[in-house]
């Protein structure tokens, strides 16, 4: 990242920002970040909505705002299963945000709508994917969502997501 980045404004602006973590804070934070892991690993096969898993995911949040916290940046975090209500969220990030992460799930490969949404602002968007796409069904490997980021993160897991968020 800091061959391509590293003479950004923002680039430098994240250096300024993480400059006082120690090699140990860094440690530290992936180590937590595992622990969500072990957590989430023991909850398989429960229901989503299921008591335990909301706790675990409410926790997730929170390490997620917090770690930004520490590096100066405010999250928002939003989630929803409709189409639309993604849309209006996206509409409603114009001029409000400074940028936008999504995971569109299985609306990357489907959504005229999510794929007009982010080409409308000008937002920057960052599509992220826990899996690469293109490792997994051939209907998945094409996104809609591709042509109008500002780039695609995918196949890295959920630690690589969620430290891109953080």
């Amino acid at each position: 990242a800091k061959a391509r980045w590293g003479k950004t404004e923002a680039w430098q602006e994240y250096e300024e920002k993480s400059a006082g973590r120690t090699t140990e804070a860094e440690k530290d934070l992936s180590e937590q970040l595992m622990e969500f892991f072990g957590r989430f690993g023991a909850l398989r096969g429960e229901e989503p909505d299921s008591e335990a898993v909301q706790q675990t995911v409410a926790a997730l949040q929170q390490f997620i705002v917090d770690c930004a916290a520490q590096c100066g940046v405010e999250v928002e975090l939003f989630q929803s299963n409709h189409e639309g209500v993604i849309v209006d969220k996206i509409q409603a990030a114009y001029g409000v945000f400074d940028g936008i992460l999504i995971n569109p799930a299985a609306y990357t490969h489907t959504s005229v709508a999510l794929r007009d949404a982010i080409a409308a602002v000008s937002t920057p968007v960052v599509e992220v994917h826990i899996s690469s796409i293109l490792s997994r069904e051939e209907f998945r490997h094409k996104s809609m969502i591709a042509p109008v980021a500002k780039g695609s993160i995918m196949g890295f897991g959920l630690a690589k997501a969620v430290a891109t968020s953080s």
